[in-house]
């Protein structure tokens, strides 16, 4: 019981040959992102200030038209 997520994971992810697409990809339209490229910094994650992107979402959030 306890591998069984990481072996749904490893099903859902792997690219099937009929139909050239993962699991994943079909149901949610996007690629996986594994969490090792998750843990590699960019610069686009370095410099974000987090009090600031928060202050910029509750902004956003503020004044969508939804």
């Amino acid at each position: 019981m306890e591998k069984l997520p990481g072996v749904l994971w490893a099903y859902r992810t792997i690219k099937r040959v009929p139909i050239s697409e993962t699991p994943f990809s079909l149901a949610y339209g996007k690629e996986v992102v594994i969490l090792v490229d998750i843990g590699m910094l960019t610069l686009r994650v370095e410099e974000v200030v987090q009090d600031q992107n928060d202050t910029i979402l509750h902004f956003m959030l503020d004044h969508s038209e939804c």
